[in-house]
């Protein structure tokens, strides 16, 4: 740009030369030659700003670039604006976020396995060699035990793939209109010959006011949500509780409401409810059969369906998790 600035004011200066009056005074083409000079000046400085303008921005990408091939995933270009470089440093600086996301997910998935798989991986080898040494009899009993640890590790690890696919979005959903009043009472169906063993009541609630209501929804994730929620509330509900699964509407929404009068979660535990493999209490989660992951894939759930999880809990008295489907969602049947 500098350069064009600079020649086509050359030009305009040499043909005014050659047509001006040669009975012109000195003084005036003194004055001409000054201003044509002050003028190659201002062009060429503005040539330089138009040209670091230009470049800045690819300096900055480049060098953002060198940041993040050295390890530096949170570097980022700050490259904004309504052109192509803007829209180009808007792009690169979405791959590194995404990029950044995807190796953090990476690192927690490797050092949640290795933390959670070596508890029964422990217990497996310390049976198998009291075994092998004779120290304890390779009877059915202590097979038992140990093919039970195998499972929960192949458990766990599928659980842990799972999750770990909805958080990085490489598990697809597929939406489609489905009643969720009948999705949720067909569940509770399935589910109660569990919860009749364990002596728990479970019951079905529809406070909608339809027979039906209908919701762009991944039917299997979500039976997997309730599921988990009903896993739940069995683990922790005694003997002759009650469990409730009730759908309403609030505010527009579709709210699924999972509630049981079990032991409840003290108020400043609530907030790390959904981390993985957290537990307020390790040794009753553990004889429970819990894996540590249910709620965290049951938000992860409805995270990927737009919706919000939230919990109401008292200690001895209960807890009640609500999924909420937004409207835009939802809706019922006739008014879509």
């Amino acid at each position: 740009f500098g350069i064009t600035a600079f020649m086509t004011a050359l030009l305009l200066i040499t043909i005014l030369v050659y047509t001006w009056n040669e009975d012109l005074s000195k003084e005036f083409y003194d004055s001409f030659f000054l201003a044509a000079a002050g003028a190659i000046v201002l062009a060429c400085f503005i040539g330089y700003l138009v040209s670091r303008s230009l470049t800045r921005p690819i300096s900055s990408l480049t060098n953002t670039a060198f940041q993040i091939r050295n390890g530096d995933l949170s570097a980022r270009s700050g490259v904004r604006g309504s052109d192509e470089l803007g829209r180009l440093g808007e792009t690169f600086d979405d791959m590194a976020t995404a990029l950044e996301k995807d190796l953090k997910l990476e690192h927690r998935l490797t050092s949640d396995v290795a933390h959670e798989l070596r508890t029964p991986l422990m217990a497996i080898l310390a049976t198998v060699e009291a075994m092998q040494d004779g120290v304890l009899p390779a009877d059915q009993e202590r097979l038992e035990n140990v093919a039970s640890e195998a499972r929960r590790l192949s458990r766990l690890v599928d659980a842990m793939l799972h999750l770990s696919r909805l958080e990085n979005g490489s598990t697809p959903i597929r939406p489609v209109k489905n009643d969720l009043i009948a999705l949720v009472q067909s569940l509770v169906k399935s589910q109660e010959p569990l919860f009749r063993e364990r002596k728990i009541c479970l019951q079905f609630i529809n406070k909608t006011g339809h027979d039906q209501c209908f919701a762009e929804v991944d039917a299997d994730m979500i039976r997997e949500a309730i599921v988990n929620l009903l896993s739940n509330a069995m683990r922790y509900t005694d003997v002759n509780g009650l469990v409730s699964v009730t759908v309403s509407e609030s505010r527009g929404d579709v709210v699924i409401s999972v509630s049981d009068t079990g032991i409840g979660i003290a108020k400043e535990d609530i907030p790390q409810t959904f981390s993985r493999f957290w537990r307020s209490d390790s040794s009753r989660e553990r004889a429970s059969g819990g894996l540590g992951v249910g709620l965290s894939i049951t938000k992860e759930i409805l995270d990927r369906h737009n919706g919000t999880i939230s919990i109401e809990s008292e200690l001895g008295r209960g807890t009640t998790f609500s999924l909420h489907i937004p409207h835009t969602q939802a809706s019922r049947m006739g008014l879509n």
